[in-house]
Formats: C-alpha cells, sequence, structure tokens
C-alpha cells in the first residue's frame, strides 16, 4: 500500500519539468528536450500567458499544489502542474525562453507576485500520482486532447493492469479514473494502433505527425460497436487479448491515407456510417471502387445498393399512406382546399418518378 503524499513548499529552482509528460508528442519526448525546450514547447499553449497573469497577480493557490516525485539528484520532478512550473519559472526567469519575448516581458509588467517556493504534495512513487491525475484530466475541469488522455490511459494498462486484456483492464481504468469503460475500450485498441502508424512514420503522409492533423477520434469513432464492418475489414478483434494481432496493416495503410492524404472521408459519423456500409463484405465492387478506382465516397456508397433500398422502403411507405388516405376520404366532412394542392404534387411527384424509372428499365432492355 503507498504511502500518504507529503506537503511542502519546495523553492522552485528545485523542480523539474516532466519530460515525459503525456501532453507532450511522443516524438517530441523522444528528442529528451532540455528545460528551455519543454518552456517553449509548453508556451505554444496560448493560456501559460494567462496562468503567468493570474499567479502574478494573485500568487500562487495554497489548494492547487503540484504533485511531484523525489529525484536522486535532490531535485523533484512534476508530475502533475507542468504548466503551472511553467508560468512561475517564467515569471522569476523570463531569459528561460528564446520566443514570445515581447508577450511574457508585458505579462511580467502586469504583476506583483514572484513565488520563490511553491505548494506541493510529495509522492514516494510516480505510480501513486496517475490515478489521481487520471481523474482530474479524464472527468475533471482540466480535460487533455483526446491522444494525451489515450497515451495515458495506455501507459496506466501497461503499467498497472498489462496482465489483463483491454476489455478488461478499460473496466479496471474505469474504477479507477471515472470514466466510460466501453469507450476507455475504444481508446486503448485505437492507441494501439495509432503505435502502429506511429511507427510507420505516418507513412510518410505530409504534414502528417501527431501535435498536428492527426485525429485519435477517427479510430475511436470508428471502433464503436455499431460500426462492426469496418473492424472486421482490418482484422480488429476488440475483445482479443491481443485485438491487432492479425491486422491487415495493407489496409490500415489504406484507410489512413483515405483519411489524412487524400481526404476522401472524415471521421464524423455520417461519413463513418458510409465506410462501414461500404466495408461490408457484401459490398465488394464498392470497396474496388472507392479503394482502387478512387471515387467518392457518395459513389462508393451508391454502389453497395443502399440507394435502392431507401428507394423501395419510400415507395411502400407511400403507398401504404395513399392506401390510408384513400379510405379516410369518403369519410372526412370537410375537404380543406389546400388539400387539393397537395395531391396535385404529389400527382406530379407520381409523373417525375414514373417517367424515371420507366426511363431506365428501357435503358436496361437496349443494354
Amino acid at each position: 500500500m503507498s504511502s500518504q503524499p507529503e506537503f511542502k513548499y519546495i523553492p522552485i529552482d528545485q523542480l523539474k519539468l516532466d519530460p515525459q509528460n503525456p501532453r507532450l508528442p511522443k516524438s517530441f519526448r523522444n528528442q529528451s528536450p532540455s528545460e528551455k525546450q519543454l518552456i517553449e514547447y509548453m508556451l505554444e499553449d496560448e493560456s501559460i500567458i494567462e496562468l503567468m497573469l493570474s499567479i502574478g497577480q494573485n500568487g500562487f493557490f495554497e489548494g492547487e499544489q503540484l504533485l511531484v516525485v523525489p529525484e536522486d539528484d535532490g531535485t523533484y520532478r512534476v508530475i502533475e502542474g507542468n504548466r503551472r512550473l511553467t508560468a512561475t519559472k517564467l515569471l522569476r526567469q523570463p531569459e528561460l525562453s528564446s520566443v514570445f519575448k515581447n508577450r511574457i516581458a508585458k505579462a511580467i509588467e502586469e504583476i506583483t507576485h514572484k513565488p520563490k517556493q511553491i505548494p506541493c504534495l510529495e509522492f514516494e512513487h510516480e505510480d501513486d500520482i496517475h490515478e489521481r491525475v487520471g481523474f482530474r484530466h479524464i472527468t475533471g475541469i482540466k480535460e487533455w486532447r483526446l491522444l494525451e488522455r489515450a497515451r495515458y490511459l495506455h501507459a496506466l494498462w501497461k503499467t498497472k493492469y498489462s496482465d489483463l486484456s483491454p476489455s478488461v483492464a478499460a473496466r479496471e481504468l474505469a474504477k479507477s479514473v471515472g470514466s466510460n469503460a466501453d469507450r476507455n475500450k475504444r481508446i486503448l485498441v485505437a492507441f494501439e494502433m495509432y503505435s502502429v502508424l506511429e511507427d510507420h512514420n505516418f507513412y510518410k503522409i505530409r504534414g502528417l505527425d501527431d501535435d498536428s492533423r492527426f485525429h485519435l477520434n477517427y479510430y475511436v469513432d470508428a471502433l464503436q460497436n455499431s460500426r462492426p464492418h469496418i473492424s472486421s475489414w482490418l482484422q480488429i478483434d476488440k475483445n482479443g487479448e491481443n485485438p491487432l494481432e492479425k491486422l491487415d496493416e495493407e489496409k490500415f495503410e489504406k484507410l489512413n491515407r483515405v483519411w489524412f492524404e487524400e481526404n476522401r472521408a472524415l471521421g464524423d459519423s455520417h461519413d463513418l456510417n458510409a465506410l462501414d456500409k461500404i466495408l461490408n463484405p457484401d459490398n465488394a465492387p464498392a470497396q474496388v471502387a472507392f479503394f482502387e478506382e478512387r471515387v467518392s465516397l457518395i459513389r462508393a456508397l451508391e454502389l453497395t445498393g443502399e440507394k435502392d433500398e431507401r428507394f423501395e422502403k419510400s415507395i411502400n411507405q407511400a403507398l401504404e399512406a395513399l392506401e390510408d388516405a384513400n379510405q379516410l376520404s369518403h369519410k372526412v366532412k370537410i375537404f380543406y382546399p389546400a388539400w387539393s394542392d397537395d395531391i396535385k404534387t404529389i400527382e406530379g411527384l407520381v409523373r417525375s418518378i414514373k417517367f424515371t424509372v420507366e426511363g431506365k428499365i428501357e435503358n436496361e432492355k437496349n443494354d
């Protein structure tokens, strides 16, 4: 059982930013960034300047302690609170950054507080902080981006529940961080997919990396139970011990290029639903047209026969409604003039549909 954290004020020069902060892209973390690089990266988030003003004008709120672990050299690594530490360091040492100099200088002109030490909770081990941090960022007010949450949940799975399948681990994670188990499972599997993409250097798709045009929600939402054909086509077993064991990497690359290079489909509900229909095993011609012939998503969807089904259903529904209206017409006591206009509109639509259908039948005969 882990020991209780110890509250203490720690001098700023003994506090270090975490180079493995989940907010940082893996490509950046792998560079072993210096403190200066970390600070300049964090400054890309404009709220850092706002934090500087808030802390500089009001002081450091004692209830917002940084969560830290001790290092062998006598310093402390900040696991939770890197943005606040960045802002506070810049208040005292603006020279730590070579970017946004004017904005930093302007902020410092408006402040009265430059804290020398910060309230912290010292934990014995980093793992002791994980659940507290996860709950705060995944369900709390300071929500991480989806990729950051996924990176955190995946790391927690591999460190605390490595012997569990994604399905079981997702339930355990739901207990500890308070999020939905089914969504957790999809996030875990999606991050595994992302790792494959990353290992392949994003298939060298121009401009695609983990901090710009990539959207993890495309993966997460594609894995919904309501879209079974996408997972099946990629040979992903969401409920298996190793969901990507049989992943068809050739198809996976094709799908990523469609999403992030060709922009022929998006990750919203409309496009994902259409894509799922196209990837139904019964719709091989639509798949060939979409992936090989590179037709549009709408055109490929038409080849699935969905429009034929909708047309037939609409005709049947209209027929039932008109039969019902015909029976009621003899019982209606007051006939409003506007109904006559509606009936004329129906007659016109029937003539138009009849003309179109008969034309298609004649064309098929000639073919």
